[in-house]
């Protein structure tokens, strides 16, 4: 308790204000804008993720349960009835996906056809329409708003789309019949992630097994939603015990690995780049740590004399350097939370100028606050202890006062 009250001392005299101070006070306020940069920047990474993955949960299900090596498969009923009477499961819907071709006018594109259960369209998954409604039959599909411009479509008017898929049943060129074609209505278009947005048509399934006839017996996957109260991870293991080792069940983030994980690597690199900034910035309160034991020196001589061990005066300047880290690094985290919870409320910054824009995502994590604020003063005593332990000069300093 006394080395922290002299190590309080030694870092604001109200009477007298020395160089050591002032750059004391520099090297504060360094900590302050790394530690508001850190909070508010990482902050800003994990409403950019949730809104990402926002997008996948109308497309993607809780549980994907699938071959290991993606193949297609024959739906076991038995298999079907035990998932669908698991207390954790709300639903089940089979899925067959494939390419295709998709025509309107003289514009075309490659595009992946999902094929859903009818039921799935009324279950109530969260997807953002851009207009008109989810497929009501086997005759309608709905398209990423994206793929939708790309085709030349207009949401004013009644649109119809040929769907084309390479026959494999023995059909050539030169018969005619090439391609399994079928014409539908555009019911709507929706508004989820990137991709999406720019290649994904869904459908009902029986319209994907007469576009894909030789896999009009066969499924992609199997998709488990659950319900609300129930963990994903806890699901996982129940299903994967009862199913055996032939399937693999995949959580949501299993299910787009390359995006979850560039988005960890994106929030990664950030940390390194701003912890960099915080490793410059400690540079300063080292060079204050050397003018304190040189202007200090007759008070440490002082505190000696007193019966104080050299092992003593050394805890005094390095809890003197953790005091300086932490009035910055304290601050500067209630700053940047304060700022992250009134763009919550408030939404002071938005995604593009457009009026109509929405506001820019932040989601404030305990973790990443703990995580800052360990790093930032940990790495400021750490150093400062080294630092302290290696200074001549000033030793030398309080050697002098000391005789």
């Amino acid at each position: 308790m006394l080395t922290l009250w002299l190590a309080g001392r030694f870092f604001f005299h109200p009477r007298r204000m020395e160089t050591a101070h002032w750059i004391a006070f520099a090297s504060a306020l360094a900590y302050f804008t790394v530690a508001l940069a850190m909070v508010v920047t990482l902050s800003g990474f994990n409403g950019l993720r949730a809104l990402v993955v926002q997008g996948f949960y109308g497309t993607d299900p809780d549980l994907r349960l699938q071959l290991p090596s993606e193949a297609l498969f024959r739906p076991d009923s038995a298999l079907l009835q035990r998932l669908l009477t698991r207390p954790e499961v709300a639903a089940v819907h089979a899925v067959l996906e494939g390419p295709a071709i998709a025509v309107h006018g003289n514009e075309f594109a490659v595009v992946k056809l999902r094929g859903l259960d009818p039921a799935y369209f009324h279950s109530g998954v969260p997807i953002t329409l851009a207009y008109g409604a989810l497929p009501g039959g086997d005759e309608e599909v709905a398209l990423g708003v994206r793929l939708g411009e790309r085709l030349g479509l207009s949401p004013d008017q009644t649109n119809r789309l040929s769907l084309y898929y390479p026959g494999r049943l023995g059909r050539t060129v030169f018969g005619g019949d090439a391609f399994v074609q079928r014409s539908v209505a555009v019911s709507g278009a929706f508004i989820l992630h990137q991709e999406a947005n720019q290649n994904l048509v869904m459908g009902t399934l029986n319209l994907a097994r007469e576009l894909f006839p030789e896999k009009a017996s066969q499924i992609s996957y199997l998709g488990i939603y659950l319900k609300r109260e129930v963990s994903p991870a806890v699901a996982r293991k129940k299903i994967m015990a009862d199913v055996g080792t032939d399937f693999e069940v995949l959580l949501r983030e299993e299910q787009h690995k390359d995006v979850y994980k560039v988005l960890r690597l994106e929030k990664l690199a950030v940390f390194v780049v701003l912890g960099f900034i915080a490793v410059i910035s400690s540079f300063i309160l080292f060079g204050a740590g050397s003018l304190l034991l040189i202007e200090k020196g007759r008070s440490l001589a002082v505190l000696s004399a007193l019966g104080m061990a050299p092992v003593q005066l050394r805890r005094i300047c390095i809890v003197w350097m953790g005091l300086v880290a932490l009035a910055g690094a304290l601050p500067g985290l209630v700053t940047g939370v304060v700022l992250c919870l009134a763009q919550q409320r408030w939404a002071f910054v938005s995604l593009s100028s457009s009026d109509s824009a929405p506001p820019f995502p932040v989601e404030v994590q305990v973790k990443d606050v703990a995580v800052v604020a360990l790093f930032l003063v940990g790495w400021a005593l750490a150093l400062s202890f080294v630092r302290v332990a290696g200074l001549k000069v000033g030793w030398k300093q309080y050697q002098t006062f000391k005789t």
